[in-house]
């Protein structure tokens, strides 16, 4: 198959992401026999130019390569810039709704250490002796493919999306900042309350019978306001959100209105079930699925888009901990968005991009580059100028 030929906005047929650390030498053999095949390439230490933020850099750089190649090693793994460029990488591949992503597994990593998005691709598992590298250019030349054919419509999430939709937030969505905003007035919260509902969704898909059952620094308050209405024959139907307090680790308490996406604990109980058939993997996958529907159903309606937070993490023996900074990271950051010019909180906010999520950076926090790129410096890790002027690995 011959190289695809590139078209606006592709100027290049790769971006290379490395962990700078540890993975340059690779990363260079990569980029080598990429290029001995006439492929275009943008490597950031050959390529990137100084005096520009590095956020930027990358951001141009993989809107600009018809794919990414991530090199991922046990280092890039535990960096949390190199995280962070596969988060900026899966966050345009959706936006492309194109699976562009090549991940190159080096140094024995595994398909399950992997973030949830890129669990679902093909990767190559890289030879210690690089024999198999051509199967990077393999990969590269496939035919383009959608998110959408690696998880296929018209199963259990697919129905079950549009189900949580009709039958629940559509109901209780579009006045929810009506009531949380009076909530918040009526207990003097001012800057310490978002507006938005915060929808926990652990990778397990198991919900507990509280978020308080997550962590004792997350404590239930109370409850909005019911909407009462006769739905499908029952009539006067209670839809009650309930409020939850939080602290962050500085013992300063935040309140949101708060749940779990219910719906999935479905999945979960179809995984614990035999007769169901439902295997782990097929279960995550059916998650992922579900995920990127509702998403995309709730960001095409007005009544709806804007109300919500739906924070994803991968649930573990170690992740109970981390839940509250987690879920106080989210609430600073909507506070900020919505009172854009309120600089009540500044002190907590100022620490907002030291906090990490659960298991590295959150996949499904996207479009977050605006909000990052003022925390980020001109000279980020790749790089030191040399002589010609480009950029250089320290």
């Amino acid at each position: 198959m011959s190289l695809q030929t590139l078209e606006h906005p592709h100027i290049y047929h790769a971006f290379i992401s490395y962990c700078p650390d540890t993975d340059t030498n690779n990363a260079k053999k990569i980029l080598e026999v990429l290029e001995s095949e006439g492929f275009q390439c943008c490597f950031p230490e050959r390529d990137f130019l100084p005096g520009k933020i590095l956020t930027d850099l990358i951001v141009d750089a993989i809107h600009s390569s018809r794919h990414v190649i991530l090199v991922i090693s046990p280092s890039s793994l535990q960096s949390e810039w190199s995280k962070f460029e596969m988060l900026l990488a899966v966050d345009d591949s959706h936006t492309r709704n194109r699976v562009c992503l090549v991940p190159v597994l080096l140094g024995g990593v595994k398909l399950d250490s992997l973030p949830p998005p890129l669990r679902l691709l093909t990767c190559v598992e890289l030879h210690e002796k690089f024999e198999n590298v051509h199967d990077i250019i393999q990969a590269i030349k496939k035919a383009d493919y959608t998110w959408e054919s690696l998880l296929p419509v018209g199963n259990l999430a697919h129905g079950f999306a549009w189900v949580y939709y009709f039958g629940y937030l559509k109901i209780i969505l579009p006045n929810i900042d009506v009531k949380a905003r009076k909530w918040r007035m009526e207990n003097s919260l001012d800057g310490k309350m978002s507006e938005k509902l915060f929808l926990s969704f652990p990778e397990s898909c198991r919900c507990r019978g509280s978020l308080s059952d997550e962590n004792p620094l997350i404590e239930h308050v109370g409850h909005l306001p019911a909407i009462t209405m006769n739905r499908a024959g029952s009539v006067a139907r209670q839809y009650r959100n309930s409020i939850y307090s939080v602290q962050d680790d500085r013992g300063e308490g935040y309140y949101f209105v708060g749940e779990y996406v219910t719906i999935i604990h479905t999945l979960y109980e179809m995984e614990q079930n035999d007769k169901t058939g439902l295997q782990t993997r097929e279960k995550y996958i059916q998650a992922m699925r579900f995920y990127l529907t509702i998403e995309d159903i709730l960001e095409k309606d007005r009544e709806c888009s804007k109300k919500y937070k739906i924070i994803l993490y991968k649930d573990n023996s170690n992740s109970s901990e981390k839940i509250p900074r987690l879920i106080c990271r989210e609430i600073k950051k909507q506070i900020q968005e919505e009172s854009p010019d309120d600089r009540i909180g500044e002190t907590s906010f100022s620490s907002l991009e030291q906090t990490s999520s659960i298991d590295g950076p959150d996949f499904n926090l996207y479009s977050i580059v605006n909000s990052v790129n003022s925390h980020m410096s001109k000279t980020e890790p790749y790089i030191r100028r040399n002589e010609k002027g480009k950029l250089k690995t320290e």
